[in-house]
């Protein structure tokens, strides 16, 4: 017989009675820390399982996530950030050749273009901020299909993650990748996925929900590099005359 630490309760089995606090908490070594990162990632099943889903069906599984069934998969937000962090790593990594080059002379560029270097560079992290216009395009676009913002910025997560992952699977090889080859296979994974899948998870038959997703995907990204093209712009004329 011993007392609960936390309410001090007596405790006669594994677990105290009144609160639920374990009687003996396990040693914190390799396999608690494992653990807790695969459970903090939802590894063991939800990023795989979201992974082949947003590949096999993409429209349909998010549809599925949203209205039945939210068990198996990686938690959106934390699945895009995942994402961009995982391709971030894996760009710098295998990054173009003159990309160090260019990094070396940004300190004598302009603000606009500093900017724009940053979001070459750092695709992974500019695509989570790209979401946000999307969502405000989609929401316009399909504001009769009745879902809400929050409901649509959880569409654009999964979209957007693993339109990261299949890009980032060809990163590996771009230095042996005919440029066309590269650039053809980017905009499969960042543009054609993206449209495809948005148009299949407000109805695959109809297909102008094809062509509206294509727009919405435009919209989207120009509204994204216009916010940074005047940003970076603003900066630089308040420089000047300052």
């Amino acid at each position: 017989m011993t007392n609960c630490k936390k309410c001090a309760s007596e405790i006669d089995h594994n677990f105290c009675g009144q609160c639920g606090h374990p009687a003996h908490l396990k040693s914190i070594d390799h396999h608690y820390v494992s653990h807790e990162l695969l459970h903090l990632l939802h590894f063991e099943k939800g990023f795989l399982f979201n992974a082949k889903e947003l590949f096999l069906r993409p429209g349909n599984s998010i549809r599925m996530f949203i209205k039945e069934d939210r068990t198996k998969h990686m938690k959106p937000i934390a699945f895009l950030i995942f994402c961009a962090l995982l391709y971030t790593f894996v760009y710098n990594y295998f990054k173009p050749a003159g990309s160090a080059h260019a990094a070396e002379t940004t300190e004598t560029q302009s603000t606009v273009a500093v900017m724009q270097h940053w979001v070459t560079t750092h695709f992974g992290y500019a695509y989570v901020l790209i979401s946000v216009f999307l969502a405000f395009w989609t929401k316009v676009f399909f504001r009769k299909q009745g879902y809400n913002f929050y409901e649509i910025i959880t569409l654009l997560c999964f979209i957007l993650g693993q339109g990261l992952l299949l890009t980032m699977v060809v990163l590996p090889f771009v230095g042996i990748l005919n440029n066309y080859v590269f650039a053809a296979i980017a905009i499969s994974t960042t543009m054609i996925y993206p449209t495809f899948a948005i148009g299949q998870f407000f109805g695959s038959r109809k297909a102008i929900n094809y062509v509206k997703a294509a727009v919405v995907f435009l919209l989207g990204n120009l509204s994204f590099y216009l916010t940074v093209l005047l940003i970076g712009t603003a900066i630089d004329y308040a420089k000047s005359i300052l």
